[in-house]
């Protein structure tokens, strides 16, 4: 947000001072970079479905998760309330790892 040194706060831009791209301003997406996009979320929906099935069969809090998943329990937190949006494959990836779990990858055409 914007300083106003008057005012001593940050202001909040208005509607009016902010750009906006409507759908015909927005630049045209390949169809390979949103199946790729949609294969990306998918994959971290597993992965965290998995990571999730762990805590469950294992009855762990998310506390003892986080231990040992090897992150931060707001993180698992996150998690469990399926913003997978907020990890990456890799993170995933580890998290499984870190709970004694390995990860196996199937590609065939699409």
């Amino acid at each position: 947000m914007p300083y106003d040194p008057e005012k001593q706060h940050k202001v909040r831009p208005t509607p009016s001072s902010t750009a906006r791209l409507t759908r015909s301003a927005m630049p045209a997406v390949a169809p390979h970079i949103v199946r790729a996009e949609a294969e990306n979320k998918k994959l971290r929906a597993e992965l965290a479905a998995q990571l999730l099935e762990r805590m469950r069969t294992q009855g762990w809090s998310q506390a003892e998760a986080a231990r040992h998943f090897g992150v931060t329990q707001p993180r698992v937190s996150d998690l469990a309330r399926g913003k997978t949006d907020l990890f990456r494959l890799d993170a995933l990836v580890k998290m499984l790892v870190a709970s004694g779990l390995s990860v196996n990858i199937l590609v065939c055409d699409a």
